[in-house]
C-alpha cells in the first residue's frame, strides 16, 4: 500500500526529463529505464554502459511493481495506466512460462530486467491468473544473471538476460484472453483500489479476494451452475490449438473432506478426487473454441463441518491455484 503527496517528490534528475520526452514519443515506460538506472547507482550504471545496445525492462510481481522506483513516482505523477503502457505485452509473454519469455526478452533486444528485492529474494516473478494464465518466471539460470542491484527504500536487482539456447529470431507469442463462466470476477482478478486522502495524496491498493495462491468456487444455489468453465479466447487464426494445466486443490485445511470432480472438454473426459493439502494438476488439449467444464461429482460443504472457527454460509466445493496456458 503507497501513498501519493504532491509535496514531496524526488528532485528532477536529466534521467526524468528523458523519460518524459520518450514518452512523448511514443516508448513505453516500463522499458525506458537506461536513464533512471545509470543516473541512480553507479553499479548498475557501469554494467549498463558497458553493455552494448543496452535495453532495460522493468518487471515485478503483482504486489511489488511499484517497489521499483521509476514506476513508484510515474504513478504518482501520471497514474497506473501510463506506467503499464505495453506492459500487457511482456505479461502476455510471461504467462506461456520461462522458455518463451526469455525467447521474447531476446527477440525484443533486451538485455537486462530490473526486478524488485522481494521478488528476486523469492526466486520468481508471480502474478495469479487473471484473463490471462499463471505467471511464474524464475529469476535464475539459465535465464538470468545477477549483475547489480540497488539498496534502500527502493531496493531492487538489475538481472543479465541470458540466451541458453542462442535464438534471436523475432518472436511475439499470440495474446489470448481467457473466460470464466458461473464466477464472479473476484475469482480471478486482481482488485485495485485508489483512495483519496485529503487534497493532494491518493492511497493505492491492490489484492486477490482470496489471497494470491488459491480461488475457492462455492457450490451456487442452481443446480444447474454447479460447474466451473474457463475457455480461451481471441486466438490468433494461425493458433489451432493449445495446452491448458489447472491446477486444483481441495477445501482448505488438514480436516476437509476429500472432494470428486469431473474434467470434460469437447474430446476428453476423467474424474478427479481432490486431497487436503495435496494439489492436483490436470492438462488437456484445447482446440480453438473448447472449453474445459469441472464439474462437482460429490457433495460441497460448509466450512463449519470440518473448520468450526469458519462459519461462512457458503458450501466450499474446491480451489483453483494455478492456470497454464502451453503452445
Amino acid at each position: 500500500m503507497e501513498t501519493k503527496k504532491a509535496k514531496s517528490l524526488p528532485v528532477l534528475h536529466f534521467w526524468i526529463l528523458v523519460s518524459a520526452l520518450l514518452v512523448l514519443i511514443g516508448i513505453a515506460p516500463s522499458i525506458i529505464a537506461r536513464g533512471y538506472v545509470g543516473y541512480s547507482n553507479s553499479l548498475i550504471k557501469d554494467e549498463i554502459t558497458r553493455t552494448e545496445k543496452s535495453r532495460v525492462l522493468l518487471l515485478g510481481s503483482w504486489n511489488d511493481y511499484y517497489s521499483i522506483e521509476y514506476n513508484h513516482y510515474w504513478r504518482q505523477e501520471m497514474g497506473e495506466k501510463f506506467v503499464q503502457k505495453s506492459y500487457d505485452e511482456v505479461l502476455n509473454a510471461a504467462s506461456y512460462g520461462d522458455d518463451l519469455f526469455n525467447r521474447y526478452l531476446n527477440s525484443s533486444r533486451f538485455t537486462h530486467v530490473l526486478v524488485p528485492r522481494e521478488s528476486f529474494d523469492n526466486e520468481v516473478i508471480r502474478h495469479k491468473f487473471g484473463t490471462r494464465g499463471t505467471i511464474e518466471i524464475h529469476l535464475s539460470n539459465p535465464y538470468f544473471a545477477q549483475v547489480g542491484s540497488i539498496d534502500g527504500p527502493f531496493a531492487a536487482v538489475l538481472l543479465k538476460v541470458l540466451n541458453p539456447k542462442n535464438l534471436n529470431d523475432h518472436f511475439v507469442p499470440p495474446s489470448y484472453n481467457l473466460s470464466w463462466k458461473n464466477v464472479e470476477p473476484s475469482f480471478y482478478t486482481l482488485n485495485k483500489k485508489t483512495e483519496e486522502i485529503g487534497l493532494y495524496r491518493l492511497l493505492y491498493s491492490s489484492f486477490y479476494e482470496s489471497g494470491p495462491d488459491v480461488s475457492w468456487f462455492y457450490s451456487p444455489e442452481s443446480d444447474s451452475n454447479n460447474f466451473l468453465e474457463i475457455g480461451v479466447k481471441n486466438l490468433p487464426l494461425s493458433l489451432e490449438k493449445i495446452i491448458l494445466k489447472v491446477t486444483f486443490v481441495a477445501a482448505y485445511g488438514p480436516n476437509a473432506p476429500s472432494h470428486t470432480i469431473s474434467v470434460k472438454t469437447r474430446l476428453h473426459f476423467e474424474q478427479r478426487t481432490l486431497k487436503p493439502s495435496i494439489p492436483e494438476t490436470i492438462e488437456v488439449l484445447l482446440q480453438k473454441g473448447d472449453t474445459i467444464k469441472i464439474q462437482n461429482i460429490s457433495p460441497c460443504h460448509l466450512p463449519r463441518s470440518f473448520e468450526p472457527t469458519d462459519l461462512d454460509n457458503r458450501k466450499i466445493c474446491f480451489g483453483v491455484s494455478k492456470v497454464f496456458i502451453h503452445l
